[in-house]
């Protein structure tokens, strides 16, 4: 009697294969990207080095096990009307990264482990401490050269140039607000600039994201094109060209296009009036309105702290992470810090008052009403991000909710530090993830997943309620000048004070755990070596002296 069979594949052929779909290592991170922001991430922050690379972003992440079997584990899963994602159409792209490295993930209190050089599609599902967000760690399987890792950046930066969040490569900020940028014509699909003397094709955004080059033959004009969120074209799987059969958005955008090298006309935006403003917030509150349409049509509804507007996919981003939206007046300095910290999303308190509110919770229900009676499926209003809404803090006593940044404790922005200060916080970020893992096997309810330079008097160093290392930068900086035993000493210092300060249950626990890390673990050693390594290389990047010390601590090692 015949019997049913199936086929199977060799891991390497399976790495062979996602590794002819994957391309370059830049497009399979813009990949991670996308998904990022799929899962309503703000702040996506990405390190690459020689040995390979961490994201980090602040998104919703894999909530539950049905969520990892669904958009995890299930490749090529179908794409719907009803779901939130505004990239992700064929459920490929997240296995582009395995073809270059073995990955962890950690997503809330869930970390998957992928080899697929080694174990093909299997994987291992595991729980431990949750964290915020997703963190995508990857060790390549090849170690990569120095000129080919400065052109995997370039390639990354001008894929994600206009994606909607803040994205920091390697702590360069390389994402742009085309909203705040000129544009000959703006419709309610994308923005559009030609003809630019400096370009030689048309370049094509989908939804901030790039996706094609065109030469100036293919629409007799170069320039660039981007839809703006929520308005996705049709792509092939590759996504490097636009499916113009199937596309409705383009062919709209294409009839606009210039012809003959003519310059288009920059059409000139018109504001409302204070009076036509306080109609559109009365239809919203009477629901005659969408609140869709009326932050589409009038962004100047919401103000940033800076005293610009805030359009609607830059507020529903806002109100859909795991940040604080604080609201101060416009320009209160405290707020503009905690902006540049990225530590709170910042409204002006003058936004409450155009809506007829004196209390940020006022206005929250409200637009929690407004936005529930609009869910109705659709992508800008999942149950997802509703359920966001409700967790999000809204407040306007910024003071108050971040009591560590008036304690004496100041955190510097990146823009505060000079290139020395920046060579050594980069040194000690890219290697945080060496500390976390090995706080990671304590058990803790949570450790830190940022790092930053600050100032205190009384702390050596601390960690932020944002779960940010802080290290104070004399100190810092001051280790990177020392012989290795000097940086471990200064590292476990450091492990010391925030377990018995800030991690731990109390002082003694924290004592406790402490030597647990220093004494069963090599985390300690394996972080000051490794920031020592990468403070060397980010001098070299800037061909600036490598100090004396650590070139006898290298000699010594060759000599062992």
């Amino acid at each position: 009697m015949a019997e049913t069979r199936q086929l199977s594949l060799h891991p390497l052929a399976i790495h062979t294969f996602i590794k002819a779909q994957a391309g370059s290592l830049g497009k399979a991170l813009s990949e991670a990207v996308m998904n990022s922001v799929d899962a309503f991430a703000n702040n996506i922050d990405i390190t690459l080095s020689p040995t390979g690379f961490e994201i980090v972003d602040d998104g919703q992440g894999f909530r539950d096990r049905d969520e990892i079997a669904a958009w995890f584990e299930t490749l090529g899963f179908p794409h719907d009307d009803g779901n939130h994602r505004q990239y992700g159409k064929f459920g490929m792209g997240r296995a582009q990264m395995w073809a270059f490295a073995r990955t962890t993930w950690r997503s809330n209190q869930f970390v998957m482990k992928v080899d697929v050089k080694k174990t093909g599609l299997d994987y291992e599902l595991d729980e431990g401490p949750a964290i915020r967000g997703t963190t995508i760690e990857g060790e390549f399987y090849e170690p990569m050269a120095f000129q080919r890792l400065t052109a995997i950046e370039m390639e990354l930066e001008n894929l994600v140039r206009y994606v909607p969040a803040l994205i920091t490569i390697n702590e360069k900020v390389v994402s742009k607000n085309p909203a705040i940028e000129k544009w000959d014509i703006e419709t309610p699909e994308a923005w559009m600039r030609f003809n630019d003397k400096a370009m030689h094709t048309l370049d094509v955004y989908n939804a901030g994201v790039l996706v094609a080059h065109f030469p100036r033959y293919r629409f007799g004009c170069t320039g660039v094109v981007i839809t703006k969120p929520g308005m996705a074209l049709s792509l092939n799987v590759a996504r490097n060209d636009v499916l113009e059969a199937e596309c409705k958005i383009w062919p709209k955008l294409v009839k606009l296009f210039p012809k003959d090298g003519k310059k288009a006309e920059r059409e000139k935006p018109v504001k409302a009036s204070k009076r036509a403003l306080e109609q559109v917030v009365r239809e919203v509150k009477a629901g005659t309105r969408t609140l869709t349409a009326a932050l589409k049509a009038h962004p100047e509804l919401i103000i940033s702290v800076y005293g610009r507007s805030i359009d609607l996919s830059e507020f529903t981003r806002a109100w859909g992470s795991s940040r604080p939206i604080v609201f101060a007046p416009k320009g209160d300095d405290f707020a503009k810090r905690l902006s540049k910290l990225k530590r709170a999303s910042t409204v002006a308190s003058e936004t409450l008052a155009m809506w007829g509110f004196t209390a940020p919770a006022e206005l929250k229900a409200m637009l929690r009403k407004v936005v529930e009676s609009e869910a109705d499926g659709r992508t800008s209003w999942g149950k997802a991000q509703l359920e966001r809404f409700d967790e999000r803090v809204w407040s306007d006593e910024p003071a108050v909710l971040f009591a560590d940044l008036n304690e004496g404790k100041n955190v510097f922005a990146n823009g505060e530090l000079d290139d020395a200060a920046k060579c050594v916080q980069i040194a000690w970020r890219r290697n945080l993830v060496v500390l976390r893992n090995g706080l990671h096997a304590l058990k803790l309810e949570r450790v830190p997943y940022n790092l930053a330079l600050g100032d205190c008097p009384s702390r050596a160093a601390w960690v932020s309620d944002g779960n940010e290392l802080v290290l104070r930068k004399a100190d810092a900086v001051a280790a990177m000048n020392k012989p290795f035993p000097e940086v471990l000493r200064y590292v476990s210092a450091v492990a010391k004070e925030v377990l018995e300060q800030d991690l731990g249950d109390d002082r003694e626990a924290g004592q406790r755990l402490f030597m647990q890390l220093a004494t069963e673990t090599d985390t300690l050693a394996r972080f000051a070596v490794g920031a020592c390594a990468s403070h060397v290389g980010e001098l070299r990047k800037l061909d600036a002296p490598i100090p004396k010390t650590r070139l006898r601590d290298f000699d010594e090692i060759q000599a062992e």
